[in-house]
Formats: structure tokens, C-alpha cells, sequence
């Protein structure tokens, strides 16, 4: 099984493809999402921050738990992470411009490539 997991982070859900009224943007995307994916219409973003909502992603845990935010951006490697949870029967890679992916949450993949 292939796993791609996509966040657009600070983007509307209308702004994207896969809104009834969205722009006809990413077509290659939005076929191969359609074709072979789930579409999740209905998500929110966990947290009030980039740091507070990836780690949420991440982990599953409330970002409460965690005690990643804005002024503390960095994972402590607490709880497992998606990579960890899937590190013995998948192989990884996260590419990334998001800095705060790239201060602990990176951990667990057997590559990560920083765009930034």
C-alpha cells in the first residue's frame, strides 16, 4: 500500500481542486486523489499555529499534549509519530518547505528532504 499524505497548510479548502466550485487547478492531482485516494472534505486544522497543528497531524494527539506552538516549535519526541507508527512495514520519505516539520517531527522517516 502507498501512502501519500498532502497538507496544504494556510489554504482554504475552496481555493483548492477538490471543492464543488473550486478552481480547475492541479488536474493530475485531483485525478489521481479522485482515482486512488480519499478526499476529506470535512478537516479543521487542530491547532491555533503551524507548530501546534502539524505535531497534531503527526501524532494524532491534541496539541495540548504535545506542547508544540509558535513560541516552543520544537518535537520532543514524546509521543510516536505517523513514521514511527508505519516505520516496520512501510518506507518513508517527507519533502517539505514547512520549517516546522523539520525540528523534530522529521524523526522516524527513513529520508526527509527540507525544501526550505
Amino acid at each position: 500500500m502507498d501512502i501519500a499524505w498532502l497538507v496544504f497548510d494556510s489554504v482554504s479548502f475552496g481555493a483548492t481542486p477538490f471543492a464543488e466550485d473550486g478552481p480547475e487547478t492541479m488536474p493530475k492531482l485531483q485525478e489521481l486523489a479522485e482515482s486512488r485516494g480519499t478526499i476529506f472534505t470535512n478537516c479543521y486544522a487542530p491547532g491555533h499555529s503551524s507548530p501546534s497543528s502539524h505535531a497534531s497531524f503527526f501524532t494524532g494527539r491534541y496539541p495540548s499534549d504535545i506542547g508544540m506552538h509558535a513560541a516552543n516549535p520544537q518535537f520532543d519526541g514524546q509521543y510516536p509519530t505517523i513514521a514511527d507508527a508505519t516505520a516496520s512495514t512501510h518506507r518513508s520519505l517527507l519533502t517539505t518547505i514547512n520549517i516546522f516539520l523539520n525540528t523534530g517531527l522529521e524523526r522516524g522517516f527513513d529520508k526527509s528532504v527540507d525544501l526550505y
